[in-house]
């Protein structure tokens, strides 16, 4: 079964195939370590208030943080199979965590 790319549902013809390399580069996996930090300045607001509960952000921020340490030390193994470090670290997150986890972009 194949995934739903992140930008399918917004244009009608396919991404172009520069771009897609570029997205999915290991320059972009060098983002690794400010979408992980981005994400758990996220999930601390919506703990605090309220939107989430403490408990559930307070395990995805635990499980941010074990995703950035076990793929600091090479960020491009993410990558492979994902549009970009971004959705890579979601799906991941999700992976750990099931629905709790896709509440860190309720919006």
């Amino acid at each position: 079964m194949s995934r739903k790319e992140l930008w399918s549902g917004r244009f009608r013809e396919a991404i172009d195939p520069l771009f897609r390399e570029y997205s999915s580069s290991p320059e972009d996996a060098k983002l690794l370590k400010y979408d992980v930090a981005g994400s758990i300045a996220h999930v601390r607001m919506l703990g605090t208030t309220g939107i989430i509960g403490k408990k559930e952000a307070a395990a995805i921020e635990d499980e941010l943080r074990n995703i950035y340490i076990s793929n600091a030390e090479k960020p491009e193994q993410l990558l492979e199979g994902e549009e970009d470090i971004h959705l890579a670290v979601e799906r991941m997150l999700i992976s750990k965590l099931g629905d709790a986890a896709a509440r860190l972009h309720p919006a």
